[in-house]
């Protein structure tokens, strides 16, 4: 991905031949072996039957349509962008080269609005001093990969707001198959149709934040700040989100993934390593109102400070198994006013911190908890009745409620 290719030098050895003459082995010297050199991929400029254009300088503008790629590395001036595109159903191949920014440099990629069908790949973006790529509001068709993205001043991707289409149209942009490294604010950022797929964000402030959108198959880790930030709509399956908040500010309580719009989902994620705040948050300050109406299900949470913080209402908690997620392990409070809550079928084992643990704790009022089962905790149940539906607490062997809630080994 990184466009680099390190040969590994090896010593100048002879080279022995080997010849049987006439029943005799000859052995003899036909010279030596030095150092060999890779033959660097590059697009022959001018080459018989390429029609594409090369792309020698920077700043470049494209404004018509065509196939475009670049022929080496790029270097950006200061007070201006690398590559703008302007024109529909353009494809551009970084061909295994970078585009590089300077200090007060701009946009490196920038895909302007109300234009269609842009593929960009196969390279990197690096050091500009705002958007590593920019699609502006109201591009579509956008498609983006194997692209390697560091080092730049806000976002490494930013996919802007994007017009709904309608119901079961492909998405307006897709990200597959990119990293994104050590850039100034998020890793990706998007809007309304967008699609982050396959992709690495690692040591942003945030690593990949969305609304409207799709984040799936991704590795999410070591970002300063959260992981992953969901808005309206949004949808998150089978990432890896681990070791965020790695700016690890004891009792700065972020979490690895927060969620700050309404009807998200949150499935089938492995989220974990937080020594300083809560696996899953749903935040009751989130614009342009508290997060709520989510379905949580099937992640696996292990391993932080707080494991899932309901903090909102008419949520779905199922299906999600947590390990070592202490003091508590999943929180319904009252004090943000959390209620119609549905907390069912959850597995937790073992609160995992210092003194006192819970394993469900709910205080908000009209919630159901129903058919968890909870191990290993000095008080595995501690929920508000009446005011909520508590299914009966009891061992598996004792139980006889189909909708009661499993209570196993408390600690004393």
């Amino acid at each position: 991905m990184n466009g680099v290719l390190r040969a590994r030098r090896r010593v100048a050895q002879p080279r022995i031949a080997l010849m049987l003459v006439a029943g005799a082995l000859i052995v003899f010297t036909i010279g030596t072996l030095g150092p060999r050199t890779a033959i660097a991929q590059r697009s022959l400029v001018g080459a018989a039957g390429d029609t594409r254009t090369p792309i020698t300088t920077l700043p470049f503008r494209i404004n018509k349509c065509g196939s475009y790629f670049l022929a080496d590395c790029l270097h950006g001036r200061s007070g201006t962008g690398g590559i703008t595109i302007a024109a529909n159903n353009v494809t551009v191949d970084l061909n295994g080269f970078t585009v590089q920014g300077v200090s007060g440099s701009e946009n490196g990629i920038e895909i302007r609005s109300g234009f269609h069908n842009v593929r960009v790949f196969n390279g990197n973006v690096l050091g500009w001093g705002e958007e590593g790529l920019l699609s502006e509001i109201g591009a579509t068709g956008i498609q983006i990969d194997h692209v390697r993205f560091s080092n730049n001043g806000a976002n490494g991707v930013n996919i802007q707001d994007i017009p709904p289409g309608p119901m079961g149209e492909p998405a307006a942009a897709i990200v597959t198959d990119c990293i994104a490294e050590e850039n100034g604010k998020r890793g990706f950022a998007g809007r309304n149709g967008v699609e982050f797929v396959r992709c690495v964000a690692v040591r942003n402030n945030v690593g990949i934040g969305v609304t409207d959108g799709l984040v799936k198959d991704c590795l999410i880790e070591k970002n300063d700040d959260v992981g992953l930030d969901l808005g309206n709509h949004a949808r998150a399956t089978d990432n890896v989100i681990v070791l965020n908040n790695s700016a690890a500010v004891a009792m700065n309580n972020i979490p690895q993934v927060l969620i700050t719009g309404n009807g998200c989902f949150l499935e089938d994620n492995d989220i974990g390593i937080n020594q300083f705040g809560a696996g899953i948050r749903l935040d009751p300050s989130g614009a342009p109102g508290p997060a709520s109406q989510a379905v949580i299900r099937g992640n696996s949470v292990f391993s932080c400070s707080g494991g899932i913080e309901v903090l909102t209402s008419r949520n779905v908690v199922v299906e999600n198994i947590l390990q070592q997620c202490g003091p508590v392990s999943i929180e319904v409070p009252v004090a943000t006013g959390a209620s119609m809550n549905v907390i069912a079928r959850n597995v937790l084992n073992t609160g995992g911190a210092p003194g006192p643990t819970t394993g469900i704790l709910v205080s908000g009022m009209s919630n159901t908890v129903t058919q968890n089962v909870v191990a290993q905790f000095n008080d595995n149940y501690n929920v508000a009745v009446p005011g909520n539906d508590f299914g009966t607490e009891g061992t598996a062997a004792a139980l006889n409620d189909p909708w009661g809630n499993v209570s196993s080994s408390s600690l004393p």
